[in-house]
């Protein structure tokens, strides 16, 4: 202002290091229920956190009106403003999953048949600190009280503590998905042939997912889809590659 540039980046402070956590688990077990049954167990669990520290918040060609007391200009002007005193954004996230699976398989004469179901679930958490509040930044601009006037003709946070906090909010984005699952199979001999032994499976599986988004006082999107499905597959030999006597 008053002639003279004032030249910055907005990229300044952007993380180069973006510190992330991770960990997991995986547990299994198997019983042998008796000498052609056996059941088992799967558990699967992680844990996932992301903290980004983005740039500060800014005012980009906002319009400062006329009635602006801060506004030297005395006539509507646009101006650029970095608020470095609200502190960066930040872009943190949260996620979980886990999928518990039980199941069990056997013998029945020459075939083997197994059955399992198991769920999974999980959560996504996003919170994004410093949003612009449009609706109060225009007010701010637009104000003829000194009090809550933005002041962005002049070095410094602009206003008061009270009033840059009441330009900025935080929101939070939550992601929630489901899966309710269960197969079964059952596989053994069909025939013999001259080549060798047809081999046959048959089964099926059955899947219901749900999706939920929530996106803070603006409401959500909810979604659920059902899928089944039969499948099978044969083992035929062509040529065992052995040589008769």
């Amino acid at each position: 202002t008053d002639g003279v540039q004032n030249k910055g980046s907005d990229f300044a402070a952007l993380s180069t290091y973006v510190p992330q956590e991770r960990y997991g688990v995986l547990a299994h077990g198997a019983y042998e229920l008796n000498s052609t049954t056996q059941l088992f167990a799967e558990l699967l669990y992680s844990h996932d956190t992301l903290t980004q520290f983005q740039t500060f918040p800014r005012l980009s060609r906002g319009l400062v009106t006329a009635a602006n007391p801060f506004n030297p200009f005395h006539v509507n002007v646009r101006a650029n403003f970095l608020f470095t005193s609200a502190g960066r954004q930040c872009f943190c996230l949260t996620e979980e999953y886990w999928r518990p699976l039980v199941g069990a398989s056997g013998g029945l004469g020459s075939w083997h048949w197994e059955l399992a179901g198991w769920r999974s679930d999980d959560w996504e958490d996003v919170t994004r600190t410093n949003r612009t509040n449009t609706a109060a930044m225009n007010a701010a601009l637009a104000s003829s009280n000194p009090a809550t006037a933005l002041n962005v003709f002049q070095d410094g946070p602009g206003g008061s503590p009270s009033l840059i906090q009441s330009l900025f909010m935080n929101d939070l984005l939550k992601f929630r998905g489901g899966l309710r699952a269960a197969n079964g199979l059952l596989r053994g001999s069909v025939a013999e042939i001259p080549t060798g032994r047809i081999e046959g499976l048959i089964g099926g599986e059955y899947q219901s997912g749900t999706l939920d988004y929530i996106a803070g006082q603006s409401g959500g999107v909810s979604a659920s889809r059902h899928n089944s499905a039969l499948f099978t597959e044969a083992r035929i030999p062509l040529w065992n590659g052995r040589e008769s006597s």
